[in-house]
């Protein structure tokens, strides 16, 4: 399941989905709220090939078994091809709404049981896609899950894991120990 999500649906979706978030969907660069959330700053990848294989593990951080919503707080209108490439890549899904009026795409689990690994469900394959493009145009954002508290930002070349949930925190910072990146915050202490 693909779905567009405009402010006023994701609002009621995040509600519906008991997502606490500590953000705001309309500010440029989310900023954590004060609340019992533990965060770890990751950086970037230094290479193309390792944000791509990055992107996909970033995203299997949240639960894969639930509906994920990927929302976009900032992107770039210039140069104009980010934009037309990544809203060609959500047409392609059957996603008509441009990014200004619908910045969010709701992702539902994988249910079928024919793929062999989770990189190739096609709703893996399309979040980790998009989450690259966000990262490779330094675009802001963030990725939560239905009934989840952990949550995904991304900034400033900058994947924030938060939880409040320490071992969640832990899984995050042996996930970038993998790709030999260093936390550069760690308030999970």
């Amino acid at each position: 399941m693909l779905k567009s999500m405009t402010y006023d649906e994701a609002e009621i979706w995040l509600r519906a989905s008991n997502v606490q978030l500590s953000l705001d969907l309309g500010r440029e660069f989310p900023q954590l709220a004060k609340t019992d959330l533990h965060n770890v700053m990751v950086p970037l990848p230094s290479t193309p090939t390792k944000v791509a294989y990055f992107a996909l593990r970033v995203i299997e951080w949240l639960p894969v078994e639930r509906t994920r919503l990927l929302w976009l707080t900032k992107w770039h209108q210039y140069p104009l091809l980010q934009r037309l490439f990544f809203e060609t890549v959500r047409r392609s899904c059957g996603i008509a709404d441009s990014i200004s009026l619908s910045p969010g795409l709701l992702v539902g689990p994988n249910q079928d049981q024919t793929f062999e690994v989770e990189y190739s469900s096609p709703q893996h394959s399309i979040l980790g896609g998009l989450l690259l493009l966000m990262l490779s145009y330094d675009w802001q954002g963030f990725i939560v899950a239905q009934d989840c508290s952990d949550q995904i930002i991304i900034g400033d070349e900058n994947i924030y894991f938060c939880s409040n949930d320490r071992d969640r925190i832990s899984a995050a910072v042996e996930l970038a120990k993998q790709y030999q990146l260093l936390p550069l915050l760690d308030r999970s202490a």
